[in-house]
């Protein structure tokens, strides 16, 4: 094993080398797992940290637990604007008053911050989840599956979901808090 790991180090060093590019600074896919706790979070973390220009974060199960991943690793000197979309399942009032806190707090740091909710049943056609940012996209689980720590993973991904056009149609959280409400009770 150490001849191994020896020998792969001269490899990439000689990649490095002919081809100028430094392979420790592509992203790798990371692994979430039950007995890596800690890892698992750690994993967002960097995703986050990569992050440049803006965050768009999808997760139609979007919880508290987001807003706390984004206000550890956010750097108003990288990050300008946040989008958080989510859906119905997840959200209440609790949420709403919570997402208040981050945006005011964001708002401290010049950093715009807007959070939406799809309250029609397009949602049911999506499943993944997606971090996008101006120079990466990655796919990843909900927050809540890193948490529990089910096995998943964060991948980078090229392929761009119609962020955008979901964006369009979803509901403020605040500003149309009383027709998202009015779904909630349904």
């Amino acid at each position: 094993e150490i001849f191994l790991d020896y020998r792969a180090n001269q490899i990439l060093s000689e990649l490095k080398n002919l081809t100028g590019i430094n392979l420790e600074s592509i992203p790798e896919d990371k692994l979430i797992r039950p007995e890596t706790a800690f890892s698992n979070k750690k994993f967002l973390w960097e995703a986050i940290r990569k992050c440049k220009d803006h965050i768009y974060w999808f997760d139609p199960y979007f919880t508290k637990n987001g807003f706390e991943a984004l206000i550890e690793e956010i750097k108003k000197e990288k990050v300008n604007e946040i989008r958080i979309l989510s859906g119905l399942k997840q959200t209440d009032y609790k949420l709403k008053e919570l997402y208040k806190k981050f945006k005011e707090e964001m708002k401290n740091k010049k950093i715009n911050t807007n959070f939406r909710i799809i309250t029609d049943n397009s949602i049911a056609d999506i499943h993944d989840r997606w971090l996008i940012s101006k120079n990466i996209c990655f796919n990843l689980p909900s927050i809540n599956t890193i948490d529990r720590g089910q096995f998943s993973e964060i991948k980078v991904t090229e392929n761009m979901p119609p962020f955008a056009e979901w964006w369009k149609k979803s509901k403020d959280i605040v500003n149309d808090w009383s027709e998202i409400e009015k779904k909630l009770q349904k």
